[in-house]
C-alpha cells in the first residue's frame, strides 16, 4: 500500500508487478493504493500537486496517477468490487463507523485510490 506512487515509470510499476502476480498461487489477493491529484475540491488537486513538486525535490520523488492509470496495474486479475474508487469508499460499510462531518473520512476528500483484485488459476 502506497509504494506504488514512489515509481515514476509505468513500465516499471508493470513489470514488478508482473512479476509479483507471476509468484502467487491462484486464488491470492492483491491490494494497492495510490495518490491521486484527479480530486476535487480544486483546492485539494493544488495542494496535492505541491506536495508532489516537494517530493520531485527530493531523492524520493513520487508520481500521480488517475483512476484508468490506476487500473491498468490489475490487468490480468479479477478486480473485487468495488473496483477502484477512493480510499474511502472501498468497502466503507465495514469501518464500523460512519464518516465523519469534516475532511477525514470523506471520500471528496481523497487523494487515494485503492483497489482489490484476485488472481485466477
Amino acid at each position: 500500500m502506497s509504494v506504488l506512487h514512489f515509481i515514476e515509470a509505468d513500465e516499471e510499476v508493470a513489470g514488478a508487478l508482473e512479476k509479483y502476480r507471476s509468484l502467487l498461487p491462484g486464488g491470492s489477493l492483491v491490494a494497492a493504493s495510490h495518490i491521486t491529484e484527479h480530486v476535487t475540491p480544486e483546492e485539494l488537486a493544488e495542494s496535492v500537486r505541491a506536495g508532489i513538486a516537494l517530493y520531485q525535490r527530493s531523492s524520493t520523488p513520487i508520481r500521480s496517477r488517475g483512476k484508468d492509470e490506476f487500473a491498468r496495474f490489475f490487468t490480468g486479475l479479477d478486480l473485487v468490487e468495488p473496483g477502484i474508487t477512493t480510499a474511502p469508499d472501498w468497502h466503507p460499510e465495514l469501518d464500523g463507523d460512519a464518516p465523519s462531518p469534516g475532511r477525514a473520512g470523506n471520500p471528496a476528500y481523497s487523494v487515494y485510490l485503492a483497489g482489490v483484485a484476485r488472481k485466477n488459476g
